[in-house]
Order: C-alpha cells, then sequence, then structure tokens
C-alpha cells in the first residue's frame, strides 16, 4: 500500500476544511505516514498525528472565535452596539496590549493535544513558524522539540500578526505562512516523495519547490470561507467541502464545480448526448460559428467558448454536455454539496427549475432569472427543428439577445432545460 506525506495549508478557520479531507482520506483506507502544517494546518496536524477525529471534529465545533480571540469587532451585534469612539478607543487598547491575548487558544490547545501521543505515533509530524528574533524561517519536527514544548512551537507557527508576541525560550514567533503556508518541502527533505497537499487559499506565503521526483496530489478548497468563520454552519459546509474534494481530488467522483458519479452508460435515454451533425461541428471546431461579428454567431460563439473554458483542456461532446448540466444547475442554485449521478442532478435541476417558474412572487429572489427561462408549453414548438434553429428562435427580441449574450450561462441553462424537458416523458406535468 502507498504511504502518503499530508501537508495542512494555513488559513485561520478554514481549516475545518482539513477534517473533511481527513474523513476522506480514512473511508478510502489512505495510509498516512507523515504529517505537516503552518498555522492552523499544523494544529490540525498534531491532533491528526493523535489519530483522533472525533476529537478534532468536537473542538471544530464548539469552537467560539469570541472567546478565543476576545475580539469584539469580529462580532457583528457587539459592533452595532459599539459607538465610534469605543471602537477607537477598543483598538487602541489592542495596540498599547501589543495584540490580541492568545491566553484561551493556547488552554484549547493544552487540553486537547496529547504530546505525549504524538511522539509515540506512526505519524510523523512537522511544523513551520519564523523567527522574529533571528530573522530566519524555523521547521521543528516532533523529534527536534524539547518536551514540553510542543503546544509552545503548536502557538509559535499560528501566532498572527494580530495576536500578541508568542515567545519561546526567549525567542519572538510569528505565523509560519510569513515563511511558507504550505509547507511541502517539510516532509519532502525527509524523503516522502508521495505527497497529499491540502491547500485552503488563504493568504501567505508560498515557497517554490523542486517537484521533480515527487508524487503530489492536491486538494484545493472549491468553497473557502471566511478565515475568521468559526460559526457551526459553515465550520461544517466547510468539512462537506474538504471531504468532497477529496474524493474528486482521487478520482472517485467526476465534475468541475459539482461532484458527479457516472460511466459512460450513463449518457443514454434522456441524457443521451445530441447526435445533430451541425451540434458536433459546434462541440468539436468552435471558429466554425465564429461568424464574421454577426450576432447571432457571436452569440453561440460565447456559448461554446464558455463550455470550452468550463472544461478546461478536456472539451468533447460528453466533457461539454456535464458542463452544460453543471452550469444550468448553478444557474438555479442546485445545492452542489454531494455527490450526484447524471439521473439525479438532472432530478433536481428540474425540481428547481419547476420552483423558480412557479413562484410569482415580488420576492422571488430568482424571479430575473424565472422570467428568462423557457416554459413547458414552449417546448413542442421546437422539437424537430435543429439546435440553430431553436437557439435563434429563442431569442425573439433585442434584449434578450443582449442579455444571452453578455450572460452565456443563462443561454447555456436554456438549452439544457430544453433537451431535458423535451426528452421527459412526463414534462407535461413538469
Amino acid at each position: 500500500m502507498t504511504e502518503y506525506g499530508l501537508i495542512l495549508a494555513g488559513g485561520g478557520a478554514r481549516g475545518s476544511y482539513q477534517l473533511g479531507v481527513w474523513k476522506a482520506l480514512q473511508e478510502m483506507n489512505i495510509k498516512i505516514a507523515a504529517v505537516a502544517g503552518t498555522s492552523v494546518g499544523a494544529i490540525n496536524g498534531a491532533i491528526f498525528a493523535q489519530k483522533d477525529f472525533e476529537l478534532a471534529k468536537r473542538v471544530w465545533e464548539n469552537i467560539d472565535y469570541d472567546v478565543i480571540f476576545d475580539f469584539a469587532l469580529f462580532d457583528a451585534e457587539k459592533r452595532s452596539k459599539m459607538s465610534f469612539q469605543e471602537k477607537i478607543d477598543y483598538v487602541k487598547n489592542i495596540i498599547k496590549n501589543r495584540g490580541l491575548d492568545t491566553h484561551a487558544l493556547k488552554v484549547l490547545l493544552s487540553q486537547n493535544i496529547d504530546e505525549e501521543k504524538i511522539r509515540k505515533s506512526d505519524i510523523f509530524y512537522g511544523l513551520v513558524t519564523f523567527s522574529l528574533t533571528d530573522m530566519k524561517p524555523i521547521v521543528k519536527y516532533i523529534d527536534e522539540i524539547p518536551e514540553g514544548k510542543l503546544v509552545e512551537y503548536i502557538m509559535a507557527s499560528a501566532a498572527f500578526p494580530l495576536f500578541q508576541d508568542h515567545i519561546v525560550d526567549d525567542k519572538l514567533y510569528v505565523d509560519g505562512g510569513v515563511y511558507d503556508n504550505v509547507p511541502v518541502s517539510v516532509l519532502a527533505d525527509k524523503g516522502f516523495n508521495n505527497l497529499i497537499v491540502v491547500e485552503l487559499s488563504a493568504i501567505g506565503r508560498v515557497k517554490k519547490v523542486d517537484t521533480e521526483g515527487l508524487n503530489i496530489i492536491t486538494v484545493k478548497n472549491t468553497n473557502p470561507g471566511g478565515v475568521l468563520q468559526y460559526e457551526k454552519e459553515q465550520v461544517h459546509t466547510n468539512m462537506k467541502t474538504g471531504y468532497l474534494d477529496t474524493l474528486k481530488a482521487f478520482g472517485k467522483v467526476k465534475g468541475i464545480r459539482y461532484y458527479l458519479s457516472y460511466h459512460e452508460d450513463s449518457f443514454s435515454g434522456w441524457y443521451e448526448i445530441p447526435k445533430q451533425e451541425e451540434y458536433g461541428r459546434w462541440m468539436t471546431d468552435m471558429e466554425m460559428v465564429n461568424r464574421q461579428g454577426k450576432p447571432d454567431g457571436f452569440m453561440i460563439y460565447r456559448m461554446l467558448r464558455r463550455l470550452k473554458n468550463y472544461c478546461g483542456t478536456n472539451f468533447d461532446e460528453v466533457s461539454g454536455f456535464v458542463a452544460a448540466m453543471e452550469i444550468t444547475a448553478d444557474i438555479l442554485k442546485v445545492d452542489r454539496l454531494k455527490v450526484y449521478t447524471i439521473p439525479t442532478l438532472a432530478d433536481a435541476i428540474l425540481g428547481k427549475y419547476k420552483e423558480v417558474i412557479q413562484d410569482t412572487s415580488d420576492d422571488n429572489p430568482m424571479k430575473e432569472i424565472a422570467d428568462l427561462l423557457w416554459k413547458p408549453k414552449k417546448v413542442g414548438k421546437y422539437r424537430r427543428q435543429s439546435l440553430k434553429s431553436i437557439i435563434m428562435e429563442k431569442m425573439d427580441s433585442g434584449k434578450q439577445k443582449i442579455l444571452f449574450t453578455g450572460n452565456p450561462d443563462l443561454l447555456i441553462a436554456n438549452l439544457f432545460l430544453y433537451m431535458l424537458l423535451f426528452r421527459r416523458k412526463d414534462r407535461e406535468s413538469v
């Protein structure tokens, strides 16, 4: 079995995403031999080395930034009750105290990080911080950290500049993110060639690393919340995203923004990819539809360019179909944080579509989109026409042409909905 080193980036509250990664790795039976982190990645990495997922989950679900950081300006309710002068005085007091008090954070870590377990663990541990005293980065491995000092060095790695000075053995430290927020080299330098790198899309320097000879699987946060959003709901969203992004990174699910489980035989019946000769040409040679500035041709060109950009380098009939499906789901705000099959995502799209067009209230948040979507009764009119004719006849006003040229996602969504409604046996009841 391949063993991996796990790299955990810094990113404040986004660190809960790494628990979702951990859950997915457990389910896939991925063997982790070492873990290294910066800032919140160093905190999570320590608990990871303890092999106590439930502890980490419990800590994240019950964390309260208002207690840990004692910073009223983070809290909208408290902030709204403070006068302008009170806010100024509050900030002045923080400056006077040389940053936010992190005593509560230290207590939390001391209560939950078991240094003895980490030292005995078969998961090797390392972290990154930066010494302001020596003006140089400090990489510390578990076997180099003095007994009883582990929490101190984890705090040093997570010493955000807004915090009070963190001193260990008469040396002043600051958050390791100022040197390397995604510390690949920490484990690469120890000979770990198979690495899982978990990025949080947070601010911080990323040190360039020679990746020759390294097998790197990158898990990148596709739905980053704020670095200070510790609310329970956001923690759960982060964890769910981390879990799904990891499944995708290991090829267990497909898709760009959504998470799809499908095989080639999924594309039959309702979901059969259109075989029109003209459609096939458009999907494979976009230049053929760029009609030297003619509005209709340019509209089609914009649509296909959007599909191609969405797919990236892998643009063909299948990927174009899936891209159109995802874009339609996104337009209708279909929940993306779950695994879909092609039929279940189609059902979710049609369900949302039904909600949108049936809600005629003025406060419908999607009313503007609803007015631009085809209605079921119009579908039969186009059943024997080519895709080009469908596009042209739908664009029956200059206003619509402008809207769809400026927002090709709406045109893609309309065409995809047309296809689903036309093929669906019970479309008249939708």
